[in-house]
């Protein structure tokens, strides 16, 4: 039941920000200087996602695990 409303939860967010249509360059423009809850994945499920084969790009994964969260910084 919790993360069905988790997920609930997580695609109210995201039809929000897609309703914005500002995208990612408007959260750069509003000053956002932390990544968004919406936009992280845990590695388990990235590593669930669907593979399309036969594609010519790639997405680059980005792991932020090691950086120092801004209250650690002060």
């Amino acid at each position: 039941l919790q993360s069905s409303m988790a997920s609930d939860h997580r695609f109210g967010a995201l039809k929000a920000f897609d309703d914005t249509k500002a995208g990612v360059k408007g959260l750069v423009d509003a000053g956002v200087t932390v990544v968004p809850v919406i936009f992280h994945h845990t590695p388990k499920s990235l590593n669930d996602a669907p593979h399309h084969h036969g594609h010519q790009f790639a997405i680059p994964v980005i792991d932020l695990a090691g950086l120092a969260t801004p209250s650690e910084l002060l």
